[in-house]
């Protein structure tokens, strides 16, 4: 049995690895969360970011 990853896999993993860095990154959606506890930023902007960083980054389509 082998260990090695499907395409879709290993594009699968590249997405949520971008999607990672996107959420964590200066002004990614978790600082705009925490401007949103301090009620500095709206639940709106924080759901946008999120949104943004997730159209950006869309998850692959496996071919049936």
């Amino acid at each position: 049995m082998t260990n090695e990853l499907t395409p879709f896999e290993i594009e699968y993993e590249n997405v949520m690895s971008n999607r990672h860095a996107a959420y964590t990154a200066f002004n990614g959606s978790d600082s705009v969360y925490m401007q949103y506890q301090r009620g500095e930023a709206t639940e709106q902007d924080w759901l946008d970011a999120v949104q943004a960083i997730n159209d950006a980054n869309p998850y692959p389509v496996k071919a049936k």
